[in-house]
């Protein structure tokens, strides 16, 4: 699958494609002339894969830059492992709320396993209708981007569902993690959160590859979980925020959400236990 690739993530790519390409160089010559696999120079210069800093400065070396170049493939390589995407600022630049959920729905697409820490709002991926719509409706939601047209926030719960397809295309795996607390949150009535809790239930039940488990407001936390976050594949950490969202492509910094999340196994209850806690809030609530 294409990896998703951000903003700064495509102008670092293109840069080291243009300075191998002022240099002289093929794309296997210069991948001989460092003594890497071409298809490590590839990746680089599509975004596939995101360049570090030694990767940066191991190119400018290769293409003898001077300390202004080298500094300047440093500086892009930061801003690619590390993105803020605010959302007044996609709103506009998508024309609309849906365009934003087209564009988190083609990074899920782009991931064969998710794997997510939720602390708030129950996912895009796993909402009804009736909750997807009393969630973007909230305040500070898409009305305060500018989509306040009824319309236009059935649009964005469209779009938002329409998401959820890629939970029943085969070769995928949907790991989260929920905090107890997100059960007992509520949106809108009482009724539309049973309803679904109710999905979630059955969403277990049916699909073997989301897995849902809960840890309980009774476990003592491995980790200090500073916000939501979404792990795509081993890649790529999304991090949601009021405001914004940020995105994370740094190696070292993806695996300690890795790891941060695997530490999540000591204390979450198992999937049937998990299932059977979420159908007991529901029958609290209703």
């Amino acid at each position: 699958m294409p990896r998703p690739i951000g903003e700064h993530q495509e102008s670092l790519a293109k840069r080291l494609r243009a300075l191998r390409a002022a240099g002289g160089y093929s794309g296997s010559g210069f991948a001989r002339h460092l003594g890497w696999q071409q298809s490590r120079v590839s990746k680089l210069e599509t975004g596939f894969q995101i360049a570090t800093r030694d990767d940066v400065v191991a190119w400018a070396a290769g293409l003898d830059l001077d300390e202004s170049a080298r500094r300047e493939l440093i500086d892009l390589a930061k801003l690619a492992a590390s993105e803020y995407r605010d959302w007044q600022e996609e709103f506009d630049k998508r024309g609309s709320g849906g365009g934003i959920q087209r564009a988190i729905r083609e990074r899920d697409r782009a991931t064969t396993v998710v794997r997510q820490l939720v602390l708030g709002v129950i996912p895009g991926l796993l909402q009804t209708p009736a909750y997807a719509r009393d969630v973007i409706a909230a305040p500070g939601g898409p009305g305060k981007w500018g989509a306040s047209d009824p319309a236009e926030l059935e649009r964005i719960v469209g779009e938002r569902l329409a998401r959820q397809a890629l939970l029943d295309e085969p070769g995928r795996k949907f790991h989260f993690v929920f905090a107890e607390a997100v059960l007992w949150t509520r949106f809108g009535d009482a009724e539309t959160l049973v309803e679904q809790l109710h999905h979630l239930v059955a969403t277990m039940q049916k699909n073997p590859a989301v897995d849902i488990r809960v840890v309980p407001r009774t476990a003592t936390w491995p980790i200090f979980p500073m916000a939501t976050f979404k792990i795509h594949d081993k890649t790529m950490v999304v991090l949601e925020q009021q405001a914004g969202e940020h995105i994370v492509s740094d190696p070292r910094q993806v695996k300690e959400y890795l790891d941060q999340f695997g530490l999540l196994a000591d204390v979450v209850m198992t999937r049937r236990q998990s299932a059977t806690l979420i159908q007991e809030v529901a029958d609290c609530i209703g």
